[in-house]
């Protein structure tokens, strides 16, 4: 029972780390895209 836990805890530690990855990964993307504008009206 004690190892299926702990296997179960790992299991969700890895899962939460690809989605806090695939989150960080869009929250730079919006941020740049966000960005772009900026630049082009600096730009101008």
């Amino acid at each position: 029972m004690r190892g299926n836990g702990l296997g179960y805890r790992k299991l969700r530690e890895s899962g939460r780390g690809v989605v806090g990855l695939l989150f960080s990964f869009l929250v730079s993307k919006i941020t740049l895209f966000l960005q772009y504008p900026e630049f082009e009206m600096n730009r101008c």
